[in-house]
């Protein structure tokens, strides 16, 4: 890995492929952005909880590559096999999550029906 000063944001060069978890959320959505710019492949996994799948077509328009994309939850380990298996990955940003949290203190247990409709 090498690191490339552009601008003020530092850029990480990686060799291959970046696995971005929760890549159509706002903050990932943005981030892959920047990485296509700088000629990185993207792979996207996201379970859509907390995004919609048209960023995805907003990501094509503004970067002119539609980033390959695979709407699965990143708990799920044997869902995630396939695309370590199918890509050369040089690294993982990995920026997906709830981004409400506050609910979770009012309903604690919402976050195990959440995922366990997921499966």
């Amino acid at each position: 890995m090498r690191r490339r000063t552009n601008l003020s944001s530092t850029i990480l060069c990686l060799d291959k492929g970046v696995h971005y978890t929760g890549g159509l959320g706002f903050i990932g959505s943005h981030t892959v952005i920047e990485l296509i710019k700088h000629n990185h492949e993207v792979i996207i996994t996201d379970n859509l909880i907390n995004s919609k799948i048209k960023v995805l077509d907003k990501l094509h328009q503004i970067a002119g590559i539609k980033p390959t994309f695979y709407q699965i939850d990143v708990t799920d380990e044997a869902k995630l096999e396939p695309i370590f298996s199918n890509h050369q990955i040089d690294g993982v940003i990995h920026f997906a999550g709830l981004k409400a949290v506050g609910g979770l203190y009012r309903n604690p247990l919402s976050i195990i029906t959440t995922i366990s409709s997921l499966q």
